[in-house]
């Protein structure tokens, strides 16, 4: 049987069936996919928030350790500052040495990390010094010059007299120190020397310490042409390197605050960077965040909805498939039970309740669209001799092959083979004329005639033959199909009684004509 052979409603109902089998499939994994769009949305969002959340943190960081640079160093600056007022005093050279130490190095401020205040002439050499950390004593100064140090060449040759901050050196403690120096000039503006005092960059690394927010930040201050006064972690030679090529530097001219990502040139970490300027000072403050620490509490969160997404995704899916198998698995029980309900089990062709439904639908369907309707009535010559000669198995494969040769010459989908009962075959063919029907009826009279069956001793037994009768006609609007069965009987018996194996046709008049029935040997 084939699935074109079925009511076209019922095979209208199945396909519906597939399609919304595979449109349940098709919705779930939209809604498998949406979810997921919608989680990945959510997560990225969460991402960003971390990714916020860590660069305010860090810029609130670098603004309290920039506040706490920024005290110490004015409050170092309004020593300096002190020192040059006081030397200004027009009776401050008249006075005693100690009296002189108290004018000038009063205002010293008092901190472990501040070292001793020089005043320098003009050529460099120490005039005079207060010793800060020996509570602002006044020592001795030493036969030292520091004529060649980039603070005193800068204030010899720049009139300025703001703060200047310098490189890294070592201190004759043997520990690294910054200077902060002041130009003296005297009253026509000349050169007149310098006072320095140095701050240990002990300072800003036990600084780092306290506020680091993990082992692997990074804490780094800059002076402006990119010379490393500070780094925590720090490495052996960090300390007055200069990274002119650092990016910081370049975003540091085009702003003075930011945040941004960049993996490290001192230790190949890829970090979350903020930076601003240490308030007024040629300053620069780096805060850096391994990116991964960032998103480590994400990436948790991440992890377990994305497995919670996965699973609820997985399980929709899997139980629309189920849902689809479950839907194709009834069709397809549907599908056999309709065949075994309208098929002969014994020659898998129509049975005679599924041969009066079509032919009554195609009857119908060609009054409608004026085409002519073929019908072959076949029956197995002396079948019941044959049955009896060779027993009922081969009786019965006798009509498996009538079956069979019927199937095989009626190949179109709208033809209909049936076991009309018995040994008796229809062969319906629907938009057939009674010269073709006639033509596939003797093609179906020879290939019986050629079947070679065998008895159950295995010896070939009696060839067998059939007889067939056709009718054709266009039919009238107003009549049924009986009498389509009426003439095709007609003919069969016509071809028993003129001596069987053969094959007759009667064409009845269609609807336009009057003429009675016209047998055609």
């Amino acid at each position: 049987m084939r699935l074109a052979e079925f009511p076209r409603a019922k095979t209208a109902q199945w396909t519906d069936t597939f399609i919304s089998a595979d449109a349940l499939t098709a919705l779930s994994l939209s809604v498998a996919f949406g979810f997921s769009v919608i989680c990945g949305a959510v997560l990225w969002q969460e991402r960003r928030s971390a990714w916020e959340h860590a660069g305010q943190t860090s810029s609130n960081l670098v603004e309290a350790i920039n506040s706490d640079i920024a005290r110490n160093i004015e409050q170092y600056a309004l020593s300096l500052q002190g020192v040059i007022y006081g030397l200004k005093l027009p009776e401050i050279d008249q006075v005693s040495p100690k009296i002189r130490a108290a004018v000038l190095f009063d205002t010293s401020a008092g901190t472990r990390y501040l070292g001793a205040i020089r005043i320098l002439d003009e050529a460099g050499n120490v005039t005079e010094m207060a010793n800060i950390a020996a509570e602002r004593s006044l020592s001795t100064p030493r036969t030292t010059n520091f004529f060649d140090r980039d603070f005193f060449q800068f204030h010899k040759d720049n009139p300025s007299a703001d703060m200047h901050i310098s490189r890294p050196f070592v201190a004759s403690s043997g520990q690294y120190v910054i200077g902060l120096s002041r130009r003296i000039s005297r009253a026509d503006g000349s050169f007149a020397g310098v006072v320095v005092g140095t701050l240990r960059v002990a300072y800003f690394r036990d600084l780092f310490a306290k506020v680091a927010p993990s082992p692997r930040s990074a804490l780094t201050l800059f002076a402006a042409d990119g010379t490393v006064i500070m780094r925590l972690p720090l490495g052996k030679d960090d300390i007055g390197r200069r990274l002119t090529t650092a990016d910081v530097l370049k975003k540091f001219t085009q702003s003075r605050t930011g945040l941004y990502e960049k993996v490290s040139l001192l230790d190949g970490i890829e970090r979350l960077y903020a930076y601003s300027q240490v308030s007024d000072f040629p300053l620069l403050m780096v805060v850096g965040i391994p990116l991964d620490e960032v998103y480590a509490s994400w990436r948790s969160e991440a992890l377990i909805a994305g497995l919670l997404m996965l699973a609820l995704c997985g399980a929709t899916i899997f139980s629309a498939v189920l849902l689809r198998r479950e839907l194709r698995r009834r069709v397809a029980a549907e599908q056999k039970l309709a065949v075994l309900a309208t098929t002969d089990s014994l020659t898998g062709l129509s049975n005679r309740r599924h041969f009066d439904e079509v032919i009554a639908r195609e009857w119908q369907r060609a009054a409608r669209e004026r085409t002519s309707i073929a019908l072959l009535m076949i029956d197995a010559d002396y079948f019941k001799a044959y049955n009896d000669t060779h027993g009922h198995q081969v009786g019965d494969r006798l009509l498996e092959a009538i079956g069979a040769c019927i199937v095989d010459k009626a190949r179109r989908a709208t033809d209909l083979g049936a076991r009309y009962g018995g040994d008796e075959f229809a062969l319906l063919l629907p938009s057939a004329t009674g010269q073709g029907a006639l033509e596939i009826a003797e093609r179906i009279r020879v290939n019986v005639l050629k079947l070679r069956l065998l008895d159950s001793n295995g010896t070939e037994a009696a060839t067998a033959s059939i007889s067939l009768g056709i009718a054709a006609v266009v039919p009238p609007l107003a009549s049924d199909y009986h009498n389509l069965l009426n003439a095709a009987d007609k003919a069969l018996y016509e071809a028993k009684a003129k001596g069987r194996n053969r094959s007759e046709l009667i064409e009845l008049p269609d609807a336009r004509a009057s003429q009675g029935p016209r047998l055609v040997a």
